[in-house]
């Protein structure tokens, strides 16, 4: 049974039948040996490096489980909808986004219908009215462009409110 093996065992506490430490010189050569059992005493449950006095609540993440992203005493791979990675830790995207960038909390990749002040995505920002040429698809929350002959449309493509 290797640390590797023990490390990636869920259980908290974990006894080895041997342990056994070699010290060889830099040609290989053998000059002593210890055999006995170990024990290794986890206080925290993995993948939490580690944890309060809960072993499920985590305080930092065991790089070697993957999950090393911590939010709210988990850990995992990615922050949750609506927040970006900064220096390691999950933090809110910008009020006006649903969801942004992974690193840049102004960076809006959709926008919430149901903010009033924020409700279509226009580029990278949400935004009340889509600009001129384009009208506020309300399902996707995304400014869409007018078709023609429409210079500027309202709720559909060919709903034209000024015309070429």
């Amino acid at each position: 049974m290797s640390l590797y093996d023990i490390l990636l065992d869920i259980q908290t506490k974990k006894t080895t039948d041997t342990f056994e430490v070699y010290t060889k010189t830099a040609a290989g050569a053998g000059i002593d040996q210890i055999t006995s059992g170990l024990t290794f005493d986890f206080p925290c449950n993995l993948p939490c490096l580690s944890c309060t006095n809960n072993p499920n609540e985590c305080t930092s993440c065991n790089e070697l489980t993957g999950l090393t992203i911590l939010w709210e005493g988990q850990c995992r791979t990615g922050c949750p909808t609506g927040m970006f990675l900064e220096n390691g830790e999950c933090k809110f995207c910008s009020d006006s986004c649903k969801t942004c960038q992974i690193d840049n909390k102004d960076f809006c990749t959709s926008c919430d219908s149901t903010n009033p002040d924020f409700t279509f995505l226009e580029g990278t920002n949400c935004v009340k009215r889509c600009s001129f040429g384009y009208y506020g698809e309300t399902v996707a929350a995304q400014c869409n462009s007018c078709s023609a002959p429409c210079a500027d449309c309202e709720f559909f493509p060919d709903l034209c409110t000024a015309c070429i």
